[in-house]
């Protein structure tokens, strides 16, 4: 099983310094990565206890939402020490307006204003995709319920997707089937998520892609690619869970559809060199349809485990140096290897985590890369309605579909954990 450490500051020089808002464990790889290439790390982060609080050469407790206090604290430390800052970036974080501006203020390479907030606001989202006539599920954008009624019954959807215009990682996202499922998930993100305004959008029932694509100079890379599975999730209905991706997958033949849209996005949005990263889904007519996108790097173990350990690419450490405003390696953003690659995510009951069984002999399949859980024994498991919230994770590895689904299926089967003096699988709320 491979653990991971953060690398050692190959530079002596101590005024370069990189800037990193979010301390969690999404954050852990991007951290490694601009360790390696010899930057020291200034850190922000809300949570003083923070996975990364410790692990960086300077930590403030800020919350990065204020960005206008973390800019007075960078501009300050800078000027005191006499430092340079080559660049900011996160991980997982959906905040790429926060980000632009903090860079903006520091003179340091960022994704214009506009482009921030098309990528971060679903509503400007959908009405910047139905402008520029960019294949999307139908949508519409409602205040109230009559009008997302209207919407439902003249478009003769037997689904339909509703979510609040400002979340990320599956909050607050329902796949409802009538309407009064329509009237209750409604209620529920307006009161969740303070909006007076939601997202109603076609289901379309089709296989659905992950993806991100690096740019340098109006060239694309894409080298995550991931088929999703919502499968095994199906019991959470109407919360829309995904478990995992697998890598590489047989949607593979549409990437060049995938690139052609985000090359589109990006000259409209005047982007030449960044990340992209976007949800498609293919209907029943085999169109590739944008779902939404971010210019961000994706949290979880996308960018982590999945593109390196079946392709041979490491794209993060290739994105910070375009922050930082260098020149990238070309080659280091194409294929290296093939190898079958998939994550999976473990999901029980709410309640108390009191014991895990048969971890000893899961520990001794070579093919597991990553094996974490996100709550410690004698914590309660919260319910699960957001990535976030998922009891825990691993990678797997093999040379062959067949033999990945397998071991997969071996993880689950042997893997239980005991909430709340009750036995679960980890895959759904059965008992065992």
């Amino acid at each position: 099983m491979v653990v991971s450490i953060l690398a050692k500051i190959k530079s002596k020089n101590n005024s370069d310094y990189f800037i990193i808002l979010g301390g969690g464990l999404d954050q852990k790889y991007l951290l490694e990565n601009v360790k390696s290439l010899g930057y020291k790390i200034i850190l922000f982060d809300k949570n003083k206890n923070c996975f990364a609080s410790k692990k960086v050469d300077l930590f403030l407790n800020i919350d990065f939402q204020n960005y206008k206090k973390i800019i007075f604290e960078l501009k300050r430390f800078r000027k005191k020490n006499n430092i340079k800052y080559h660049g900011i970036l996160t991980m997982g974080s959906d905040i790429p307006i926060i980000l632009t501006k903090i860079a903006k203020a520091l003179n340091l390479f960022s994704q214009n204003l506009y482009s921030a907030k098309v990528s971060q606001n679903k509503i400007l989202m959908k009405k910047f995709f139905k402008k520029h006539k960019i294949k999307t599920p139908n949508f519409a954008i409602v205040d109230n319920f009559n009008k997302a009624k209207k919407f439902f019954l003249n478009n003769k959807l037997s689904e339909a997707v509703i979510k609040p215009f400002n979340s990320s990682g599956s909050r607050g996202v329902f796949r409802i089937k009538n309407l009064n499922e329509l009237k209750v998930y409604k209620k529920i993100i307006y009161k969740n998520y303070n909006q007076n305004k939601i997202l109603i959008e076609e289901f379309i029932d089709g296989p659905q892609l992950s993806t991100e694509s690096i740019l340098f100079n109006s060239n694309i890379f894409t080298p995550g690619f991931s088929l999703r599975n919502y499968l095994d999730t199906k019991y959470l209905l109407p919360q829309v869970i995904e478990n995992g991706g697998v890598m590489p997958n047989k949607l593979d033949r549409y990437r060049n559809k995938v690139e052609v849209i985000k090359l589109k996005l990006a000259k409209l949005l005047k982007i030449k060199s960044g990340v992209i990263k976007g949800d498609f889904v293919l209907d029943k007519n085999n169109n590739v349809q944008i779902i939404e996108f971010t210019t961000r790097l994706s949290g979880g173990d996308f960018s982590e485990s999945l593109a390196p350990l079946s392709n041979g690419i490491n794209y993060v450490k290739e994105l910070i140096k375009i922050y930082a405003g260098k020149e990238i390696t070309v080659k280091n953003l194409l294929r290296k290897k093939k190898i079958f690659c998939a994550n999976r995510y473990f999901f029980t009951p709410p309640g108390k985590f009191q014991k895990i069984r048969g971890l000893n002999k899961i520990k001794k399949i070579i093919n597991i890369k990553k094996l974490l859980f996100y709550y410690k024994i004698g914590e309660k498991v919260h319910h699960i309605d957001s990535h976030g919230k998922r009891l825990g994770v691993f990678v797997v590895t093999a040379n062959s579909k067949e033999k990945l689904d397998k071991i997969i299926k071996k993880i689950y089967n042997t893997l239980h954990f005991k909430i709340s003096d009750v036995w679960y699988e980890g895959l759904s709320n059965k008992t065992v």
